[in-house]
């Protein structure tokens, strides 16, 4: 049998301290509702933000109105893809649009955002914001069909 260099068999007090349960010093506010994170807080003056979103799962991005909740009390900014010139984010690779310009790629993919006075308020003119959207084939489906109807094909 070879002999193992740098492993070092665990004295029974190392052991001990593994063996106790080890609790997270902010656990229990956590779990019980008890812990403000960023989002529960407010401030005096403010704004809350608010998405129009996609509805469908691929589309071609065809008109986008904000008149009317540009013109809604407590709005104070209302930007769309076309206001963000292209700017893209992402942890690793920058592939994700700020908000949609041209085509959505899932239900729930940012159009356009509202900063307003109040929840509501911002809740409100997102849901006036007028989108026409082209629907387009499911990226998702269009691959498995197109891999169905090739396989369909091959010789038996």
């Amino acid at each position: 049998m070879s002999e193992q260099v740098g492993v070092a068999t665990p004295t029974p007090e190392v052991l001990a301290a593994f063996a106790r349960p080890e609790r997270r010093i902010d656990g229990a506010d956590k779990v019980t509702g008890r812990t403000r994170y960023a989002g529960d807080r407010a401030m005096p003056g403010m704004l809350w933000a608010a998405y129009r979103v996609s509805d469908v799962p691929h589309g071609r991005i065809l008109r986008v109105d904000a008149t009317a909740a540009r013109a809604m009390p407590g709005v104070h900014a209302v930007l769309t893809g076309a206001d963000t010139d292209g700017a893209r984010y992402g942890r690793v690779l920058l592939d994700r649009p700020v908000l949609c310009a041209d085509r959505v790629l899932f239900v729930g993919d940012r159009i356009a955002a509202v900063a307003a006075e109040t929840p509501e308020q911002a809740e409100a003119a997102a849901a006036a914001i007028d989108v026409e959207i082209e629907e387009l084939p499911d990226r998702k489906s269009t691959r498995l069909n197109s891999s169905h109807s090739q396989q369909s094909r091959m010789p038996s």
